[in-house]
């Protein structure tokens, strides 16, 4: 096969659309355990391109259970309006519609989950407890718009003519009911996952972040996970989405392992390239030009995974950038090198589109931070004291200072904002962290030796 056919396998940059996805599709240590029955893993977290949308997929489609409830913006039209809920408020609706939508799910497919152990009976306890639901709903609000064929959300989207009503929960004995027939279902051996992207978008149509709805959704996704075995819920988050829930949420701190990053190590980057290689009947050496096969890998290691920043994207485009550059021949170190810029500004842009709503102008408070110290490293505190400098002294920084979110944010603040969006990477020991590493958290970016620009932004600011 030609390189070229692997070529435009690297130009497929959204796994939401790629239709070879499942050919080449890696399962890494994080894709296990958010697939696994067992974790506690329920809410995913990564910054845009660190392979969220292949991972939804893989849940969904490629390593799909009995039962599959697939929830995205692109696929559902209903909306939560704000109502300024709690999130214990919302834990305890969002519990019975979560229950609520696998029963209707399971009903529809009463045939395949009825070979995997569920009886005739358990069925029409699952269709009872819908239809009831239903009724009760229809009854309380007159009428429902926009349900569709859906449970989930129902409580939060009842309608009485122009008003918007709550309906709120059920009498306990109905809810526990409900429970209490989903137990029996997976208990029998049916095994049901719902996969929720960007739940932000699918449960609101305002810009506005609610996040204690969101919070009492993943709390909600947390108690399921551990009350009923087979079945889990997965909610995959963006950084700058789950970090306000996470701070509004106190909640969180009782379940320690309910986050897991969207993570990469070296082997699993290298995995994935090997994969679409392979796809095409392509080996590693066949697609860098060395002396001898390891050296394409040591390339990779070497040369590009040092400079990345969320991972799988970067290096695709990298890739991607390097075989246009040499017209689909073998790439070497020169053909690396001289696309590097041209990288990392893409790498800039897609952190500055991905902060756009929460963090404008991003781009040019992280350029103005490092426009003369993009390789240096800092202390914690001296970071801190770098920030609080150019704010007294530097022209640029004084007038970004103006901008609101600055405003909220004192010079202790802004490095958790750059952490946040992926633009900080840190020293842990001996090991470099950058943002696609599994250490790659806040307890260990606070606890840091040195901070510093992370690299694949460095040729982006100098």
């Amino acid at each position: 096969m030609s390189i070229s056919e692997f070529h435009e396998s690297c130009r497929e940059l959204a796994g939401d659309r790629d239709q070879n996805l499942k050919a080449y599709v890696m399962p890494t240590a994080t894709l296990t355990k958010l697939a696994s029955m067992s974790s506690d893993a329920a809410v995913a977290v990564g910054l845009k391109g660190a392979g969220k949308s292949s991972a939804y997929r893989y849940l969904t489609e490629f390593d799909a259970p009995d039962v599959i409830i697939a929830l995205n913006p692109d696929t559902y039209e209903f909306a939560l309006p704000s109502r300024n809920l709690n999130y214990a408020a919302a834990r305890k609706q969002f519990e019975h519609d979560l229950v609520l939508e696998a029963l209707r799910a399971i009903a529809d497919a009463a045939d395949r989950v009825k070979k995997q152990g569920a009886t005739a009976a358990m069925i029409a306890t699952a269709k009872k407890q819908v239809a009831s639901y239903l009724d009760t709903v229809k009854r309380a609000a007159g009428r429902v718009r926009g349900l569709g064929g859906s449970i989930l959300g129902c409580g939060f989207t009842i309608q009485v003519a122009e008003s918007q009503t709550s309906v709120g929960l059920l009498p306990r004995k109905d809810i526990d009911e409900a429970r209490a027939a989903l137990k029996a279902i997976c208990d029998a051996g049916v095994v049901v996952r719902i996969v929720i992207d960007d739940p932000e978008h699918v449960f609101s149509a305002t810009r506005d972040l609610d996040t204690h709805m969101l919070g009492g959704l993943c709390l909600a996704a947390i108690g399921l996970r551990r009350a009923i075995k087979n079945f889990k819920v997965v909610i995959f988050m963006k950084t700058h989405v789950y970090h306000p829930v996470a701070l509004a949420v106190e909640d969180f701190s009782k379940y320690p392992d309910h986050m897991v990053r969207l993570t990469w190590t070296n082997a699993e980057l290298i995995g994935m390239v090997e994969r679409r290689l392979s796809a095409t009947s392509l080996r590693v050496e066949d697609l860098f030009k060395a002396k001898k096969p390891s050296d394409g890998k040591q390339m990779m290691i070497e040369e590009m995974l040092p400079n990345l920043r969320n991972g799988p994207r970067d290096l695709l485009r990298w890739l991607d950038l390097a075989l246009a550059a040499n017209k689909d021949t073998q790439i070497t170190s020169t053909h690396i090198n001289s696309v590097s810029a041209k990288t990392s500004r893409d790498a800039f842009s897609e952190m500055e589109r991905a902060h756009f709503e929460s963090y404008p102008e991003l781009g040019s408070v992280v350029k103005t931070i490092f426009k003369t110290t993009a390789a240096k490293e800092f202390g914690s505190r001296d970071f801190e004291e770098h920030i609080r400098n150019l704010v007294i002294s530097d022209k640029d920084m004084q007038a970004l200072s103006n901008i609101p979110w600055m405003q909220r944010r004192s010079s202790t603040m802004l490095p958790s904002v750059l952490f946040e969006a992926g633009a900080l990477s840190f020293r842990k020991g001996a090991d470099i962290i950058l943002p696609f590493n599994e250490s790659y958290e806040l307890d260990d970016f606070k606890s840091a030796s040195s901070v510093f620009l992370t690299p694949a932004l460095r040729k982006a600011v100098s």
